[in-house]
């Protein structure tokens, strides 16, 4: 009798074990989907970033085409926070470093998106210190603009020490 109460549990072990494993490979199969529907092609990815930034006027022909392609890679990567610095500190210190670089020239409101600051460092660090997280993000991408136009036409400037500029 003992002998047959052991072959049942070790016939329902079994048992167990086939569903379990079932459900491990069904739930790898379900994994393995998931992660091939999320991950895109290099092309593809490439092409939506192109679409994103050009959604967000980077591709409007304004900026120098190493700009643009810098602004794809960025929307390709995920890394918005390059140009949307993750702390109102860090972005206040790009552009103070952007700041440098232009000498502190006048940064000019041109559209309703823009923002003006005046010429010479204690403007630019007043507006560094006062501006919202917005407004400083707008201004890294106008000063780096500006100095990207500036080296288009050979101006001579003090060398861009921010990462915007390594590629």
């Amino acid at each position: 009798m003992q002998v047959l109460r052991v072959e049942k549990l070790k016939a329902r072990i079994h048992q167990l074990e086939q569903e379990v494993a079932g459900r491990e490979q069904c739930m790898a199969a379900t994994s393995a989907e998931k992660q091939a529907r999320a991950v895109l092609s290099a092309e593809q990815a490439h092409e939506r970033a192109h679409e994103r930034a050009k959604l967000h006027g980077y591709l409007d022909g304004s900026y120098l085409a190493s700009t643009q392609s810098l602004f794809v890679r960025v929307f390709q990567a995920g890394q918005v926070e390059r140009f949307y610095p993750s702390s109102l500190a860090t972005a206040s210190e790009r552009l103070m470093t952007l700041g440098a670089a232009l000498n502190y020239k006048t940064l000019l409101k041109y559209d309703s998106q823009a923002v003006e600051v005046g010429s010479g460092e204690q403007a630019w660090r007043e507006f560094a210190t006062h501006a919202n997280y917005d407004q400083l993000a707008q201004a890294i991408l106008q000063a780096q603009h500006f100095f990207d136009n500036l080296q288009a036409m050979h101006a001579p400037t003090k060398g861009c020490p921010t990462a915007f500029c390594e590629q």
